[in-house]
């Protein structure tokens, strides 16, 4: 309170403080202080865990939630977003993460549904694992601090509540997805045509998703600013008439603006779709109007909308990656095109198209490299493609949603649509086969990433001012990234370890000699694509710079023998195996252990790992007869590390 009214006072007072020569000096600082202040004001206002209405307690109590986007159906559960609106009839705040057990009455439940649970809430933690992707902390940007489970016994739905808004856009999207499926498409087709038109990525097979990443061209199924401007390109042309008649200019604009965010709220108003409606839609006014605006002035203004509304909304991946792309495209694109210059249109066009995919990727590589591990080697190639299709099939997407009733002429629009979307498939695969055609495992620190953008923004600007002092910077600054790389290469190779991780459901371990590593699983693991990336692939990228295990056996194998470590023994306790001898013993899913061979443990001074697969009573005996320092509980601790 104290500060906002510090910046009031500050506000009102600038034009006397202007006037003062020593604070004008300083009034770029000092206000962006204020600004500062004032956003982490805001952070704490908006962090609903602070607020004493908050919904969370310690223990199980009645709560009653209402569903605020449709449910996600996961493999053994139905995953849905809630607002809890009361605990034991008190009213409360706040949102959560609610998984509940997959049956029949679970499958059908929709937007806007509100139910009477009864559950215990639990913190959201993370596993622990080294390098694993930050669940928890990624939760905490939607202001998402606990989450629960619920059987098909513990709720009940008692009414639906809808945002009336919300539940016409819902209910429209549910039709043309349904148009989609019920269409003559290929199974392939039809997904790529609910995530390229609808935003619905549910269907996607992984197989596709990893062709398309390798390939550079992953933006062409995540609905986002690509797919925003290229519907307001085809309402512009479709519209341009209109601008004839009087006052043709104003109801231009009205209907540019209402497709496009008729179309951002059909594809569910996603953060990235969000983020760039807002965007054109400041673009559209301003060009429209006849009033000279700054296109930067445009891109600012939505994003300081956006922050005030979600101040957290700058740690978001989208959103740094997507004004990131758009700043690097207004900035460096025009500079690139002027590079060359070609009489052919046909050809002038392919370079516009290059140098837009060059400048975009020239201002979001070293983000991509920081989250995403790789580099899409030919992205040119593919999107040199990708985007001219991906506009086509837009196009031709909404004309077959438009005219899906329509005898024969649906029929004609079905069949362009199927041989474009079959067209970008086999392009993209193309790219995705070719050698060399992506750069995986590379890890990076955030310091990394910072100094890679000051490297490229002392370049650009050395060119553009012509400033040779700024290019020796970003030389010097390019030497000591080397030098930052080379060190933590070398540490690595010089460091051994093995890790035991922290999977509830799989017992995995990884054995590190420098930047080479033996991984043991169980089959099942090692083709879990999703399990693999969440918990274990971020510390390959970092150990090994590989996205798979130099060496792989079978966990099992352990069970039959001893695993040596630098003179230490682990060995995983089975029911067959009598390893009461080693220095470590993994317990895991093993279904009795006996007071005499806790005894025996003891006498050899045996440390004891217990796994997260480890039954309960299994747990709590060892507890109960083992000293503290002689154990190591991963599901609380995390993943148990030893380096030698």
């Amino acid at each position: 309170m104290i500060i906002t009214l510090l910046g009031l006072v500050l506000i009102l007072n600038t034009p006397k403080l202007l006037k003062v020569r020593r604070f004008k000096n300083y009034f770029g600082i000092v206000i962006s202080f204020v600004f500062f202040c004032i956003g982490v004001l805001n952070v704490a206002i908006r962090n609903s865990e602070l607020r004493n209405d908050y919904f969370y307690a310690k223990g199980s109590y009645t709560y009653q939630v209402r569903i605020n986007e449709p449910p996600v159906i996961k493999a053994n559960s139905v995953k849905i977003l809630v607002d809890v609106m009361s605990r034991s009839g008190v009213k409360t705040i706040g949102k959560s993460l609610i998984y509940i057990e997959k049956e029949e009455y679970s499958i059908g439940l929709n937007y806007g549904d509100v139910l009477l649970i009864h559950t215990q809430f639990k913190e959201t933690t993370s596993n622990g694992n080294p390098f694993e992707f930050d669940y928890p902390n990624y939760l905490k940007l939607f202001n998402i601090h606990h989450q629960g489970y619920l059987s098909s016994t513990n709720w009940v739905k008692i009414q639906n509540s809808q945002n009336s808004l919300f539940k016409v856009t819902y209910q429209i999207s549910n039709y043309l997805k349904k148009v989609i499926d019920t269409s003559n498409l290929n199974v392939e087709n039809k997904a790529i045509a609910k995530a390229l038109l609808l935003g619905q990525k549910d269907d996607l097979d992984k197989d596709v998703l990893r062709t398309y990443s390798s390939a550079g061209a992953m933006h062409v199924l995540a609905v986002s600013g690509l797919h925003v401007g290229i519907i307001m390109m085809i309402l512009m042309f479709v519209l341009k008439p209109i601008k004839k008649i009087r006052i043709g200019k104003q109801i231009f604009v009205v209907l540019v603006l209402f497709g496009v965010w008729f179309y951002a709220f059909v594809t569910g108003l996603s953060p990235s779709v969000l983020r760039s409606s807002l965007m054109f839609s400041f673009i559209i006014i301003g060009k429209e109007i006849e009033r000279e605006t700054s296109v930067y002035q445009s891109i600012l203004v939505s994003a300081f909308i956006l922050i005030i509304i979600d101040p957290l909304v700058i740690f978001k991946v989208g959103f740094q990656l997507s004004y990131l792309a758009v700043l690097g495209i207004v900035y460096l694109q025009p500079k690139l095109y002027k590079w060359f210059y070609f009489k052919s249109k046909p050809v002038d066009y392919l370079w516009q198209i290059s140098s837009v995919s060059i400048a975009a990727q020239i201002a979001t590589f070293p983000l991509g490299l920081y989250y995403f591990h790789q580099f899409p080697n030919f992205f040119l190639i593919s999107n040199l493609i990708v985007i001219p299709l991906a506009g086509l099939i837009l196009g031709t997407g909404i004309a077959f949603l438009i005219f899906s009733s329509v005898p024969y002429l649906n029929d004609f629009i079905l069949n362009e649509l199927n041989g474009l979307l079959s067209l970008m498939n086999d392009t993209v695969g193309w790219v995705e086969s070719l050698p060399f055609s992506i750069t995986w495992g590379i890890s990076m620190f955030w310091y990394e990433v910072v100094l890679i953008y000051f490297i490229l923004l002392c370049v650009m600007f050395s060119f553009t001012l012509k400033n040779k002092k700024l290019f020796i910077t970003s030389l010097v600054s390019f030497v000591f990234l080397n030098g930052i790389i080379t060190y933590k290469s070398r540490a690595i190779q010089l460091t051994n370890q093995l890790v035991i991780y922290n999977i509830k459901d799989e017992l995995a371990i990884d054995v590190f000699y420098g930047n080479k590593n033996l991984f043991l699983c169980s089959d099942s693991l090692i083709v879990n694509e999703n399990k693999l990336l969440f918990n274990i692939k971020h510390n390959w990228y970092y150990r090994t710079g590989e996205e798979s295990p130099v060496c792989w056996l079978n966990v099992k194998k352990m069970n039959e023998s001893t695993l040596l470590v630098n003179d230490n023994t682990f060995s995983v306790l089975s029911n067959q195996s009598n390893v009461y001898l080693s220095d470590y013993i993994i317990v895991s899913d093993i279904e009795y252990v006996s007071d005499n061979l806790i005894k025996q443990w003891l006498a050899n001074k045996s440390r004891l790992i217990l796994h997260p697969k480890i039954k309960y009573y299994i747990k709590k005996k060892i507890i109960e007869s083992y000293p503290d320092e002689l154990y190591y509980d991963i599901k609380n601790k995390g993943a148990f590390i030893f380096s030698f």
